[in-house]
Formats: C-alpha cells, structure tokens, sequence
C-alpha cells in the first residue's frame, strides 16, 4: 500500500512539471478502493472542461521505451510489449535506466503487490478450477510467456537467472502445449517482486498487469503516424489513472494545442465529496476482476460464459453466422468452440436457442418445428443446468499448509454466487419460453397420458402385457416407448378412430418413403418377438385387428422421431403436428 506523502509527492511532482488539477479535486488513500479522486464542493463542469490536464511529456508511451530499447525500432507488432518491458525496466531496473530518476515519484505510487488474481496463492487460483476465469488466466499466461520469450529474442536480452527453471516448462514442451496454471502459481507465488530483476517474468507480469488496470489506448493522442488498427497498443496516463474505474460514467480524453492529454468529465452536476471516476469502457465483472482485482455485482455489463464444443461438420452446415454475431471462437478442423454470454438483461441470446433447435431438427425437417425448438430448450437446459450445478455445489478449499485472504475469499463467493445469478435466470427463462410454445401449439398436440387415460381398452391391454396399473406404471417399468409403438400402430389399424389425423399423415409419409434395410429389421426383432404372436393370441380383438407386421413398427419407431416430445419435467410423450417455428435471429 502506497503512503500519503507518495501520492502527494507524485501529485507534486505532475503539477511542477505542467499538469493542472482542477483545485476542487482531491487526491486521497481509502481502505476500501486505494487511491481516490474526490471533489470537495459542488462541481457542475462543461462538457468540455478539463478537470485535470497533463502533459504529453508526462505520458509513458512507446516513444520512451524505444529510447532504452532502440533495437526494437523496426518490430512494429510489439511496441506494446517494449512499453511493458520498459515499464518494468523503470520499476525494478537500475537509477541508469532512461528517465528512471524522472518518473520516480509516478513510480513510486504505482502498487508493488497487486490484486489481479495472476498474483493470488496457489490455494486462492484452486479455489476458481473449473471456471472461465481459470481458463482465461491459464491461457493469458501462457500467451504471455510466449510473447515475452519472442520479446527477448527479438531485443537480444537474456532471461533473469531466477527463470531458469520456469523456462524450462516451455523448453520441455512444444510451443501447442499448455503448461498447467498451478506451475505459473508456484513460481510466481516462488518469486518476491521487491527483490525481482527487471528481465524477469514476474516483473513482466506485474508491467502486464499496470497496463491492464491503467493503461489508455495510444490511438486517443490523436498523433500523426500513430497506427489506427493497432488498439493493443497502449501508454500510461498518470494523474487520470488513479481515478477508479467505474461503468457506465461518461468521460472524454482528448490532446489539446498545448499538447496537453485532458480529461473530462461528461458527469453534469457532482455534489461534495463525490468519487470522480475514470471509465475505461463498460466491462464485465470477469475483466473487473481479472484487470483490476474487484467484483461489483450490481454490474449490469456482468455476463456468464457458456462455452460450447461441437464437431466443425456440424456447426458448417448450421445456416447461422457465428462470426457475425461474435460466438465463434476457434475451429481446427475437427472441432469448433463458441461461446455464448449470458446476461441478466438477456439471459437467452437469440442465436443460442437458434444453434440447439437446429441442433435438435431432424433430418427430415427443412427448418426447426415447434418439436426441435422444444427439444432443443430440453437440451439446452441440460447443458446449462449442468454449468449450475458446478457453481452450486462449489465450497471453498484450502490446504493445511496455506490461509485465504479473507477479501480474496470474498472475490471467489460473489464470483460464484453471480454466476449462480445469471444461470439461474436462463434456466427461468428456458423454462418459461418452452411452456409458453406448449400453450400457443396445444391445439396442435396430443398428449399420450391423456390418450392412456381417454382409451381405457388400450390401457386395460397394456396392464395385461406390462402390468402397468396407471401411466407412471410405464415410466417406471421403463415400458413408454414400447406402448407408444403399440398404439401408434393400433391408431392405424383402427379406421374408424378419426383422432390423430396427423400422426396417420406422418405414419403415411414415413411408410411411403423408407427404405427398409435388413439391419432395421434385426435391430426390431427383439421387440417384435417380445410380443408377437403373444399379444395376438391373448388380446385379439386389439392386436389381431390390421397389420401387425415388423414393418408397421419400424415406421412408428421414425413416426415417433418426427413427432414426439418428451416433456422432461414428467417423462410425458407429446405428438407435436409438423409445424415450422420462426426463431427469429
């Protein structure tokens, strides 16, 4: 924790070397958020006034890094990662490093020991295993290590002595492979910063994450050369970054004639003491957490990931740009991995009910019907309920040998208990949606429990057969699809039954169209033989009435494919009529 007198020398330092702070500002330490801008009395500033002005030659930019690091003058592509290794040069280099002593009272308030989780104990990155947030930090990590080891090559600068054995993680493995997150914990966790050589990864590590917390687009100097497409790039901007961050506070930065970088508050009217925030741009509570070390469940920017894996042949012939709508994430070649987030404003995104109804259309159906929207709800519901679960079921763990911080366990349960949150919803909002496509196609279903209790002769024949007494007799003697065949082919047996005239039309069309081969008929046999001539015999005033034959239950077996949806809640079998639903993505 930096002291008072730090910031105030650093504030000292801005303003003699031409930066302005508006008089009723004020700079403060608080135990909650660190370093804080106040405003003293009732401010209500113009859109276009600047409350605090500083210098471009108060900026640390790449132009002052390519002054220590000239070699890297022509490595356009990594002028943001000199910035960073400059910045860590400054940090933990020696008094010679250029504009060290210049930058010293900026340096100073600049926090050693950081929040981001990167720098959390091995105990404390277990406790996230299994989250999106541990993924990102082991992937992010081993980019990084990637990108400084490429840095080094480039710049010719060999690796701090106290990498040694770090370095040889990456040495022993190709460059495709992960190296595990709990091996980056142990070695930075291993290494003590105040002690740490500037060439080392966890100094690296520690510039990477200043420039994740502060860092501003380059692109806002507004500077004649400056590469447009090139956001990654970044400066650091003292004064304005310690404001706190904050969403949804309208700010502008902008350069001026005097070269002077202003920051300006777009906030009407601020009462005495109110914080003035900075707003790197709305974020969620992932990036909160990951770049800047807090969580803010009020956050209305905050999202739960859903990652999904699928076999690239089948998300290619899906008629859903993933790329357009920002899902797609990576595909090799046999595999293709997108990514949904999942808010509480909008708990189901339209394009992700879309991917499961045409997930769940058959063959057969030119676009999703009502049928593969509701199984597709079925099976997206599992998908994410699953993902609940996990969160759900998460305690917090710890060995003997290490004690979590009590504001890092803190982090880890509002992570948990929000993820809970959003998961929560969609599940509510899956199971509202498919209730409220029941009810507007009811008219086009039929219910087998209702059939089961309405055809008291089939029911009392199915006693006979299964010993079911009642319907949930089917379900658990695990006999529902078999009396389904049984009474789709009895429907069709019975002329003079005019219910279900679109089951018979399916039945129809299936019996018109399919090609019968040997394999459909051995796959049958042992239901066939199950039954028949039994049920002839003993009940034949059902079961001897029409074509029983082999044939008639194969077609049911695909009639019932093309038609039925099991309601999960009860197990209950529902004939849907063909019908096309508009997804409207």
């Amino acid at each position: 924790m930096i002291t008072q007198t730090e910031l105030d020398n650093c504030l000292q330092w801005a303003q003699n070397n031409g930066a302005f702070i508006d008089p009723k500002i004020s700079f403060r330490i608080t135990e909650d958020a660190g370093v804080s801008a106040f405003v003293n009395e009732k401010l209500s500033p113009k859109p276009d006034q600047a409350l605090i002005r500083v210098p471009e030659t108060l900026l640390i930019t790449s132009q002052q890094a390519l002054s220590e690091f000239s070699q890297a003058a022509n490595e356009r592509s990594l002028l943001n990662s000199v910035t960073q290794l400059y910045l860590s040069k400054l940090k933990f280099g020696t008094d010679a490093v250029h504009l060290k002593s210049f930058y010293k009272p900026y340096l100073d308030v600049l926090p050693l020991h950081l929040p981001q989780p990167y720098f959390w104990s091995t105990d404390e990155v277990m406790n996230l295993h299994g989250t999106d947030v541990y993924l990102t930090m082991r992937d992010t990590l081993n980019k990084l290590v990637k990108e400084w080891r490429m840095l080094f090559q480039a710049l010719s600068i060999e690796h701090s002595s106290q990498d040694k054995q770090f370095l040889s993680l990456f040495q022993e493995n190709k460059d495709s492979a992960v190296v595990p997150l709990e091996q980056f914990c142990a070695h930075i966790n291993g290494c003590k910063l105040e002690d740490s050589e500037w060439n080392s990864f966890v100094a690296y590590l520690w510039s990477y994450c200043i420039f994740n917390s502060r860092a501003f687009p380059r692109v806002i100097l507004g500077r004649a050369g400056t590469d447009r497409t090139n956001l990654n790039e970044g400066f650091l901007y003292p004064i304005v970054d310690l404001l706190n961050h904050k969403n949804d506070v309208p700010v502008r930065w902008e350069m001026n004639e005097q070269n002077e970088l202003c920051f300006m508050s777009q906030t009407t009217t601020f009462s005495a003491q109110d914080e003035l925030f900075n707003n790197y741009g709305n974020i969620s509570n992932e990036k909160c957490l990951l770049n800047y070390g807090f969580w803010d469940s009020s956050n209305k920017f905050d999202f739960s990931r859903l990652t999904l894996k699928l076999p690239s042949t089948l998300v290619s012939g899906l008629p859903v740009d993933f790329n357009k709508s920002g899902n797609f994430v990576t595909d090799d070649g046999e595999t293709t991995i997108l990514q949904f987030s999942l808010k509480i404003s909008e708990p189901l995104p339209p394009v992700l009910l879309a991917l499961f109804a045409y997930l769940s259309k058959l063959k057969s159906e030119e676009t999703p019907t009502v049928r593969s929207v509701l199984e597709g709800i079925d099976q997206l519901t599992s998908v994410v309920s699953q993902r609940l679960l996990f969160y759900k079921n998460f305690k917090i763990k710890t060995s003997s040998t290490q004690k979590l911080r009590p504001h890092v366990i803190k982090l880890i349960k509002l992570y948990y208990q929000d993820n809970k949150k959003i998961l929560n919803a969609t599940t509510e909002k899956l199971s509202v949606l498919q209730k409220k496509i029941y009810s507007n196609n009811k008219e086009f279903s039929l219910s087998f429990k209702t059939i089961f209790k309405n055809d008291k002769i089939f029911a009392n024949s199915l006693l006979l057969v299964f010993g079911a007494i009642n319907y949930e007799d089917l379900i658990t003697k695990d006999c529902l699809n078999d009396a389904l065949l049984l009474w789709i082919v009895k429907l069709i047996n019975d002329k003079s039954n005019n219910q279900g005239g679109f089951i018979k039309q399916t039945f129809k069309e299936v019996s018109d169209s399919i090609v019968i081969e040997k394999e459909d008929v051995m796959e049958f046999l042992p239901f066939y033989k199950k039954y028949f001539p039994n049920l002839s015999e003993r009940i034949p005033e059902i079961y001897s009435v029409g074509d029983w034959g082999i044939r008639q239950f194969i077609v049911a077996d695909t009639a019932i494919d093309r038609l039925v949806w099991i309601r999960k809640s009860n197990k209950e079998p529902i004939f849907l009529m063909k019908k096309a639903y508009d997804l409207q993505i």
